[in-house]
């Protein structure tokens, strides 16, 4: 018998929720993600899922956590980024390739990330 739970989504944001994340806050209290059955949790920066954010330390071995990298570890499903960011995702050397899906902002550089 097939489930009816909600589908889990995960969007890594780029900085901690701010007036560029505002969208997806407002659907998210209108239920507009519940009523297409979908469970969207918004991962801020300083959630402790998000250790090592922008942070080289001795927990993350050197290396620190990024919304492009929360999707290439399969720990986010999307994220918000800047251009600039994919980009440079995309260009390093060992990494798997991630798309830009949407510009969020008409006159700024932030993209949603798959």
């Amino acid at each position: 018998m097939a489930s009816n739970a909600p589908e889990k989504v995960i969007v890594a944001l780029d900085w901690t929720p701010n007036c560029n994340h505002l969208g997806f806050y407002v659907a998210k209290d209108a239920g507009l993600y519940a009523a297409v059955g979908l469970d969207v949790r918004l991962l801020s920066p300083h959630d402790p899922e998000y250790a090592g954010s922008y942070v080289q330390d001795a927990a993350t071995n050197g290396s620190y956590v990024t919304p492009c990298s929360k999707v290439a570890a399969g720990e986010a499903q999307f994220a918000i980024n800047s251009p600039e960011g994919v980009v440079g995702w995309n260009t390093a050397p060992g990494r798997p390739a991630l798309k830009a899906v949407a510009a969020l902002l008409q006159d700024r550089n932030t993209s949603a990330i798959a």
